[in-house]
Parts: C-alpha cells; structure tokens; sequence
C-alpha cells in the first residue's frame, strides 16, 4: 500500500509541474495524455486517486503556497528547483490525507521520500531547527502560515478543515520527522576505524601515554585543580550525537546561567545608577565656590612722588664684580606654597551635612529592604503594577462611563452611515454592469452586420471582375480577327488595282513598294500600341510585387524582355497579369475570412470561458470584499461592540451594587444610632 501511495505522489507531482490551468484543456484529458507519453499503466482505483489528490491541490493550491513560500525565502533556489510542487503535495497530503492511512504507511511513504530538501521542508513544517534538532520557539505553522490563512480565508474553514485537523496530528509527524532526521544523521556520520571510549572534557587519552601510577598525572595536581573543574553547563564532548534529554538538560543550564548573569548585570547596573545620582545630588547641594576680589588699596602720595623721580634719574647700575675662579652653582628658585585657608565649619554646613548623611543612610536601607524583600523578582514587580492597574481601572472605569456610551452611540451612527453607503455602491455598480453589458451587446452586433455586409461586398466584387475578364478576352479576339481580315481585304483591293492599271513587272514593283510603306505604316503604329501595353504590364507588375513584397528586380522575368515581345504577346500577358492580380486578390480575401473564422471562433471560445469563469470571479471577488468588509471592520473598532455592551453592563450592575450597599449601610447607621439613643434617654 505504501508502494502505491509513493507512486501516486511521484506521479501527481510530475502532472501539477507540466499542468497549465490556463490552457483549455481539462485536467482529465491532460492525465490521459500524460499517462500515454510517459506509458505508465496503473489501475483504475490508483487513477481515481491520483486525480483527486491533482484537483485537490489545484483547489488548495493558495493554502499550500502560504506553506511553500515562507520556507522558499529561506532555501536556495537550486535546492527548491525541483521538488517545490513535492512540498505543496506532501502539504496537503499531511493536512488533509493523513487520517486515510495507517501510521506505519505514512511513516514508509516519508521515509522513501526522505531527501536533501524534503528532509528540509519536513523540519520547518514541524518547527524543528535543521542545526541542533531541538523543537524551536518560533513555530512556523503557529505564527505567520496561520496569521495568512486567517486573513485570506474564512475562520471556520480553516479551524474546522486545515488548522485543526493539523494540531492533531502535529506530535506525531513531529515524532516521525525526528525519527528519520535520526537515522538520517547517524547514516551520514563516518565509523571510527576501532572502537575507542569517548573521553569526557575533551581529555584525549588515546592520543598520550599514560604515566604509571606512582606519579600523580597534571589534572591530578593542586595547582592545575582549577583546570578541571566540573562546571554544570558543559556536556561532555563525544563523537555521537547527544540524546533529547541530554540537549534539554544544557539548554535549561544555559538558560539559568543566562537568567543569573543578567540578575547581577542589572544589579550593578542599579548601584551604577545609585551611585551617580548620589554624587549628582551632593555636587548640586554643594556650596559654590565664589573667589573674593580684592579692592586695588588707595598709594600713599609720597609712594607716587618716589616713582615720579624714580622715572627721572633714570635706572641706577650696580657696580661691577670681579669675576671668581671657582664655577658657582646656579641656585634653583625654590617655589613656595600658597597658604590655603582653612574651611570654615559653620552651623548650617555642619547641619546640611548631616542631613545628606541620614539620607543616604535612609537611602541605602531602603535598597536593602527591598533587596530583602524580593523587590527585584520582575514576578512580584509584575503582581504589584498589576495590583496598582486594577484600582486604576476601576476609577478610570467610573469616570469614563460617559464617554463609553457616546463612543457607541457615534460608532453605531458610523456603522449605519457606512452600511448605506456600501448598499448605494453596489447599486451604482451594478447599473455601471447592465449599461457596460447594454453597449457591448450593440457593440457586437454591429460588428457582425459589417462583417457580414463586407462578405457579400467581396463575392460580388470577385464575380464582377472574372466575368469583365472574360467579356475583355473575347473582345480583343474579335478585334484581332477583324484587323486581319481588313488587311487582307487592302491588300487583295490594292492588288487588283494595280493589276487593272500597269503590266506585271509594273504591278509587282509598286505593289511591294506600297506594301513595304503600309507595313512601315502599320509597324509604327503597332510599335505605340506595344508601348502602351508595356507601360501597362509594368504597371500591373509593380502592383503585383506591392502585393507579394516578394520580388527581386535583378532578376530577368521568365517571358524575357518586354520590348522583344510582339503585340499579341503582350496582351495575351496582360490579361494573364490582369487574371492573377485577380487570383491573388481573391486569395488574399480568402485568407482575411479564414483568419477573421479563426479569430471569431477564439472570441467564441472566449466568450464561453468568460461565461464558465464568471461565477468562479464573482465568488472570488464576495470572499474579497467579504475579507475587506472583516478588515474595515476590525479597523473601525465594529468587533468591540459585544465588548463594549459586556463593559457597560458591568458597570451598570457594579454601581448599581454600589449603590444599594450605600443605602444598606445608611439605614444601618441611623438604625443603630436611633436604638442607642432610645436606650441613652429611656434608661
């Protein structure tokens, strides 16, 4: 069963690769043809079969396309040259056909099927990593194939006919896909030449010599203890593949790692960002350090008196020395201090001290509170805001119960408003059809009324030149016949005469004579006649090759040259140049009707195709504007009414709670103060 199976996936895929939808032949007569060019004989059940898996996927072929294409924007185009229409049939085969078949045949058919880019597609369609064989977070067929489906597809066909039925069944071709991606790893993977046992930690002890047991090895010693450490994130390092648990195991280590490293990042973080705004805070709270400007002391006069008579005399020279033998040390200018003046503590710094003491102090305990308290665990941060939201959401609700049924009359009112107008759009659109229809129908019959008429035009023009053809011939017959007779009647008249008048000698030398000038006579004339009717067939030929567009002019014609031709030549080769202008134009309207046939018959089969695809295109187009409508729907806000209506009538029944468990307390209260007041006056 399995065998037959394959062979009616092989085949269904060869068809849908040659299998055009848009040429007119059907998919049966094609499947006919195809089974006779390829010689394939099978039964008549297995051509049932592969007949309806072949419709069926040209019926879901854009549910398939939505699988096919996420995945071809990530595989090379070499590797999907081939088996592209493969994928989309093993698509619907395990959506749609899996439930038909035993598992152990569907596990056979994959497993035969089990190739370089099969086994690819099966990976991705199963959300498995092609790398580490671990079930990846992103699940394709979750995410964005189901996000198309929805959006280009009705919701209850999908959850009940391809979404469904493909959660059913997704564990176990998941299980299946990992079963034969395992043999097909292991298969792949070369032998080891003997047999070794993998060392752990990389230690490669087959490739040293092992030191004898009374000398400790290196990873024996204290000092290279910290070189083989066991550290709980690393997996010993094999030669096979790790099992599934073994991966799972590194992949939560990784994780806690993963977690606690960011838990001490964002704590350093925190004290990074503590310890700043401490420092910006004192810098800010610091006094600023204004430098005192002295005031320029008021000289004496008797100070400005000396400098005037300083400035008079002129600068005084000292006497000179007398140089000495030994080298005298240059002093080094020895530079004092500046005296700095003590701070002076007074009461308010002394107190604006203290007070930035105790809040730094108060600041640092409360970041131990909270450290103790769990205030960094993002769970308890998550349970309080949403505490804090709640309470927000119930006097946000309160106060924005106006404004909520507002938004609802004026969605409503917008609603109504869009209705009619999608209903005055369809009218106005259909009457754009019927008129569109109206002018193509008189269109249509106009033309077939001139075609007509330009028929009966053509037949009657064909008649009227073959039979003013024939009326031609027999007149130049007759006219020919005549002539003759004419100049053999001049010729025997003029001959008499001569005869009657002068002796023989006499007679025969002026008959010749004149006969020799009347022949000159005549050839001048037949000689103008001939170069009409040249002029004529150059003509007539020069219409001919405009016709054919197939004439070479160096070639010589086949009747030789023109001007040695005699006169009845050339109007015998006249009409006969007359009688195939008239042939080829009559060819020529032939072939104008058998093509305008030809193309009446494409717009008939046009026309009924159109017709056949009509509805098809009607459909397509509800389903589109079907979508549209959801779409604008869901833009407008249309699917929050039922949510909105729940709202409102929530917080009707809350504040009417609200209210009667006012009243009740209020008629509790003065109940209970009027009895205590009874019992303080009455007792």
């Amino acid at each position: 069963m399995a065998e037959k199976l394959i062979e009616i996936i092989t085949l269904s895929t060869s068809i849908l690769d040659t299998f055009d939808p848009a040429q007119p032949i059907s998919l049966w007569q094609f499947f006919r043809e195809f089974l006779k060019k390829e010689n394939k004989s099978i039964s008549v059940e297995q051509q049932a079969d592969l007949l309806i898996l072949c419709e069926n996927c040209l019926r879901h072929n854009k549910i398939l396309q939505s699988v096919v294409s996420p995945f071809a924007k990530q595989t090379s185009r070499i590797t999907l040259r081939k088996d592209l229409q493969l994928c989309k049939v093993l698509t619907y085969f395990t959506i749609f056909q899996w439930r038909l078949h035993p598992l152990p045949v569907v596990q056979a058919v994959l497993d035969h099927l089990y190739s370089f880019s099969i086994r690819k597609f099966l990976l991705f369609l199963v959300g498995v990593d092609q790398k580490t064989n671990v079930e990846s977070q992103k699940k394709p067929i979750h995410n964005e194939i189901k996000a198309d489906w929805y959006v280009n597809f009705d919701r209850d066909f999908i959850e009940k006919y391809v979404y469904g039925p493909y959660c059913e069944i997704e564990e176990e071709l998941r299980r299946i896909v990992l079963q034969l991606e395992d043999v097909y790893q292991n298969g792949k993977q070369k032998k080891p030449r003997r047999p070794t046992i993998p060392q752990p930690f990389g230690l490669r002890t087959h490739t040293r010599q092992r030191a004898p047991k009374q000398r400790p090895i290196s990873s024996q010693l204290e000092a290279n203890a910290s070189a083989v450490e066991f550290l709980a994130n690393e997996i010993p390092e094999t030669k096979y593949r790790p099992s599934a648990s073994t991966v799972e195991l590194q992949a939560k280590a990784n994780e806690r790692t993963a977690r606690t490293e960011t838990f001490r990042q964002r704590i350093a973080q925190r004290q990074k960002q503590r310890a700043a705004a401490k420092s910006a805070a004192l810098e800010k709270q610091a006094r600023p350090s204004r430098p005192k400007v002295r005031r320029a002391a008021s000289r004496l006069l008797i100070e400005v008196h000396r400098e005037e008579m300083e400035e008079r005399i002129g600068p005084v020279t000292a006497p000179e020395q007398k140089p000495s033998t030994l080298v005298a040390n240059p002093q080094k200018e020895v530079t004092r201090p500046k005296k700095t003046r003590p701070v002076r503590q007074t009461a308010a710094g002394i107190l604006r001290e203290k007070a930035l003491f105790a809040k730094h102090k108060e600041n640092n305990q409360k970041i131990a509170e909270e450290l103790a308290a769990g205030f960094w665990n993002p769970e308890e941060m998550e349970k309080r805001q949403r505490q804090l939201e709640e309470k927000d959401m119930e006097r946000m609700v309160v106060e924005n119960e106006r404004k909520i049924i507002d938004a609802m009359q004026t969605l409503e009112n917008a609603i109504a408003a869009r209705n009619t107008y999608i209903e005055e759009t369809k009218a106005k659109a259909v009457w754009e059809k019927e008129q569109k229809k109206q002018l193509q129908d008189q269109r249509r019959e106009m033309m077939e009324k001139e075609i007509a008429r330009s028929r009966a035009a053509v037949v009657e023009a064909q008649l009227n030149a073959r039979s003013q053809l024939g009326v031609a011939r027999k007149r130049i017959l007759e006219e020919k016949q005549q002539m003759a007779l004419e100049v053999k009647e001049a010729n025997n008249e003029l001959y008499q005469r001569y005869v009657d008048k002068n002796s023989l000698s006499e007679v025969s030398f002026g008959f010749v004579t004149y006969v020799s000038l009347r022949y000159l006579d005549q050839c001048e004339v037949e000689f103008q006649r001939r170069k009409e009717v040249i002029a004529q067939i150059q003509e007539m030929e020069k219409r001919i090759s405009n016709y054919e567009r197939v004439f070479d002019f160096g070639e010589m014609p086949q009747y030789g040259n023109l001007t040695d031709m005699s006169l009845a030549d050339l109007q015998d080769r006249l009409i006969s140049l007359r009688f195939e202008t008239i042939e080829k134009l009559a060819r020529r309207k032939s072939q104008i009707m058998v093509e305008q046939e030809a193309t009446k018959g494409i717009l008939v089969e046009a026309r009924t195709f159109i017709e056949k695809a009509r509805p098809v295109w009607e459909e397509q187009k509800r389903h589109f504007n079907d979508k549209a409508k959801k779409l604008k729907e869901i833009r407008e806000g249309a699917h929050n009414l039922p949510r909105v209506e729940a709202v409102r009538n929530q917080i009707l029944q809350k504040s009417q709670l609200r209210r009667k468990q006012r009243v009740a307390e209020r008629e509790a209260l003065l109940g209970r103060k009027d009895s205590a007041w009874d019992l303080y006056v009455y007792e």
